[in-house]
């Protein structure tokens, strides 16, 4: 999802009215209990406000799962868009994930973007 004002510049959730951030999570939260609903092992939350609002959600639906926080790759953030993919893999590596060996090492390419659903604590 991106959010944009009219010059096309990016816009974090802290910085729109509270009318609006309000309604943005209880579309995302809904979205997120659907998606909940194929039992996975781990949601991650791509950034401290993604990773806040899943925690919140898997919390209440009483779920015992790891939701770790990926660094968000952003110009306001440079750490995280050098080698994102290895520190993505650490941090859940670190959340107790398990990255199956065949994914180590293994990024996108182009347009082709390798999803592994098969990652889950240890």
């Amino acid at each position: 999802m991106l959010l944009l004002d009219e010059s096309g510049k990016n816009l974090t959730p802290s910085q729109l009215p509270q009318t609006e951030r309000t309604m943005l999570a209880e579309v995302c939260d809904q979205h997120l209990r659907d998606c909940i609903t194929i039992e996975p092992r781990c949601v991650a939350g791509v950034g401290g406000y993604a990773a806040g609002q899943a925690r919140r959600v898997v919390s209440q639906l009483g779920l015992n799962i790891p939701v770790p926080c990926l660094l968000h790759p952003s110009p306001a953030n440079p750490l995280a868009n050098r080698n994102w993919e290895a520190l993505a893999e650490a941090e859940l590596s670190a959340a107790g994930v398990e990255i199956p060996e065949l994914a180590q090492g293994v990024r996108s390419s182009g347009d082709t973007h390798i999803s592994f659903g098969d990652w889950g604590p240890r």
